[in-house]
């Protein structure tokens, strides 16, 4: 596509195959892509590709593979069939859904990454389809590796944490973030067969889908803090 620009009203591209991606700018509106094929950037080097209010994305074949898709949107739910997806978004973003049957990779420049499990169902554990299991961020339990780098902001997930509504689910997790990872009163909720990475300046203890952890977890944030954490932080505010 060439250069695309409204003022607020929603933009959609729809293509049987590949799709790719100048720059597409609904700043008030929504950008809706929907493809058979890969999605990608026709830039040479790095530049935003898709500027809006809100992002909806459903691809067959993988996103931002040769080059990450550059985004600046405040809402996204994107889903891809095979492959992997892979963007960067600047700002605060809410994350309604994106799951592919693949590696998946979010990396934000500003803001925070804001996981919405509210809307989202219950996962189904015999469901091998990434996009039907379920799972807010999800690269499919049996197969992909999520990535989440924040390079300016914190984690965060919305709503009441649900044992069976996993915000993050894959085969392995890698996740690095400038400030928090979860908050006390709403820690994550993950779900990775074999292993999870995590690197923040303070990390709350997630919570494990259906009681299950992964073999092998490690956690190199600065403070990891935990229930016996928030616990005495509140006697010492009673004490004072």
């Amino acid at each position: 596509s060439a250069r695309t620009q409204t003022d607020g009203a929603p933009i959609s591209y729809q293509a049987g195959g590949d799709l790719w991606l100048a720059q597409v700018e609904s700043a008030e509106g929504t950008v809706s892509l929907s493809n058979d094929g890969i999605i990608e950037s026709v830039f040479a080097e790095e530049q935003t590709n898709i500027t809006a209010q809100r992002l909806e994305v459903a691809s067959g074949s993988g996103i931002g593979n040769q080059q990450r898709l550059l985004t600046e949107v405040k809402e996204l739910s994107l889903t891809n069939q095979r492959g992997r997806v892979a963007v960067t978004n600047t700002g605060t973003v809410r994350i309604e859904r994106m799951a592919s049957n693949g590696n998946v990779s979010l990396r934000s420049l500003e803001g925070d990454v804001e996981l919405d499990s509210r809307e989202g169902p219950i996962f189904d554990l015999e469901e091998r389809d990434a996009i039907r299991a379920g799972g807010t961020l999800s690269a499919n339990y049996q197969q992909g590796t999520v990535s989440i780098f924040v390079d300016k902001g914190s984690l965060l997930a919305l709503g009441t944490p649900h044992s069976h509504k996993p915000d993050l689910v894959g085969r392995r997790g890698n996740i690095i973030v400038a400030k928090d990872i979860g908050t006390a009163a709403r820690p994550l909720v993950m779900y990775f067969q074999d292993s999870v990475f995590m690197n923040g300046l303070r990390s709350w203890s997630p919570e494990w889908a259906f009681g299950d952890p992964p073999p092998t977890v490690e956690n190199q944030s600065s403070l990891k803090m935990s229930d016996f954490d928030l616990l005495m932080s509140g006697a010492d505010y009673l004490i004072q």
